[in-house]
């Protein structure tokens, strides 16, 4: 649960690998039980080709690539994502190899105004320490012109569960909420035996899917809770 609810949320898994983007289509989802007959007849196909697919379907999107698949979700519905990827490479693709994948949390918050937004990203990063030059860097109190806080990053590189990875935050004002919004990346990054097939990623997300969101969730809180205590 999170301690201001979010506008919008989604989970991404990003695989990094060899893929075959011809394979992966509506009708071949559809064969082998990943989605539905009807759902399969209404995806919206962007483009099927050797270099890159790109498959909308009613709960989640993918994009294909030579060495990535990404697949992300609609809706708050996450385990749909869990899934389709258990499904597509632990059933019928397992052959693949695949080297490193991601468990991605994203979330914008509304922090309802500009100058709430502005004041949680001065706690976040203060312009003090940037000496004479932040004067410069505020310009006019809001609108064009105005300066700050456009994109921080945090890297945790030993891994809570002792596998080989990192968690990666990224914090920045949000595309989706004007003047007033926050976006927010938790990328749960595994790194993974180079030249296996897809047994280890799909035991990380059989087994860790749960673990990984709980901890997105709980960093992701621990970060909102600058903006809750303020705003409180």
């Amino acid at each position: 649960m999170f301690l201001i609810e979010p506008a919008f949320q989604q989970v991404q898994v990003v695989l990094i690998g060899k893929f075959n983007p011809a394979i992966i289509q509506p009708g071949w989802l559809a064969k082998h039980g990943i989605v539905g007959e009807t759902e399969a007849l209404n995806a919206r196909v962007g483009l099927i080709h050797p270099d890159i697919s790109t498959i909308n379907l009613a709960h989640v999107d993918v994009v294909v690539e030579p060495d990535k698949c990404t697949i992300q979700g609609k809706g708050i519905h996450f385990d749909v994502v869990r899934d389709f990827v258990l499904k597509t490479f632990g059933e019928f693709l397992f052959h693949t190899p695949i080297s490193a994948m991601g468990i991605n949390f994203v979330v914008h918050f509304d922090c309802g105004s500009f100058k709430a937004r502005e004041e949680f990203a001065l706690r976040l990063a203060p312009r003090e320490p940037w000496g004479e030059w932040s004067k410069d860097l505020e310009g006019p109190a809001e609108g064009v012109g105005h300066g700050g806080l456009t994109s921080i990053s945090m890297t945790q590189n030993m891994r809570p569960d002792g596998r080989k990875g990192s968690v990666q935050v990224r914090l920045e004002p949000s595309s989706r909420i004007p003047n007033s919004g926050v976006f927010m990346l938790v990328n749960d990054h595994y790194a993974l035996d180079e030249g296996t097939d897809s047994a280890q990623a799909m035991e990380v997300v059989d087994l860790g899917w749960e673990t990984s969101l709980k901890y997105s969730n709980f960093i992701i809180n621990c970060i909102m809770k600058n903006f809750a205590e303020k705003n409180a």
